[in-house]
């Protein structure tokens, strides 16, 4: 049975694409469950509004998202 790790992502979405397809790689890993996603930089509640939509794309429900330090 393999390891099942425990993930908060902490991220600045948006800026460019690196963080959404770590999100997604996470999102789809039977190894791993993203207990909340942390925004970060800049407009936090844009960054936070597009983790809510590729969370709603991809069927995922009760992974909370909080909006962090916009510096």
């Amino acid at each position: 049975m393999p390891i099942q790790h425990r993930v908060i992502f902490d991220t600045d979405i948006g800026t460019d694409v690196d963080d959404i397809l770590a999100l997604a790689f996470l999102l789809g890993s039977p190894e791993i469950t993203v207990e909340g996603v942390t925004t970060v930089y800049g407009d936090v509640g844009l960054r936070a509004r597009m983790v809510l939509k590729l969370l709603q794309l991809r069927g995922v429900e009760g992974i909370p998202v909080h909006i962090g330090v916009s510096q």
